[in-house]
């Protein structure tokens, strides 16, 4: 998760990278990048083609109001079978930026 201080009118880029890595090679997961409340405000949706790592990257650009903002990110399993999960380390970090890329 990721907490800033929004100012009002600004607009903000949130970029989000993380490796997933299946376990079995079908199915389907789902990123979202969630708020403090946990309402979804982008999704990235993908097929399970393979059991190696896979790099996933997305953006969400949105106006909040001015204060305090949260943004998480969760992973899910979409549909098949095994189980998914997040890898990070020093050679595949996982992050979140926020930028300020005006108005």
């Amino acid at each position: 998760s990721v907490t800033f201080t929004a100012v009002a009118g600004r607009r903000y880029r949130i970029t989000v990278r993380l490796e997933v890595f299946a376990q079995t090679a079908d199915g389907a997961f789902q990123s979202v990048i969630v708020d403090a409340a946990s309402a979804q405000l982008q999704r990235y949706t993908d097929a399970c083609l393979t059991t190696v790592a896979r790099t996933v990257m997305f953006v969400h650009v949105e106006t909040p109001a001015a204060g305090l903002i949260t943004r998480k990110v969760r992973l899910q399993k979409a549909g098949g079978t095994g189980v998914m999960n997040l890898t990070c380390d020093a050679t595949r970090p996982a992050f979140i930026v926020v930028e300020d890329i005006g108005t």
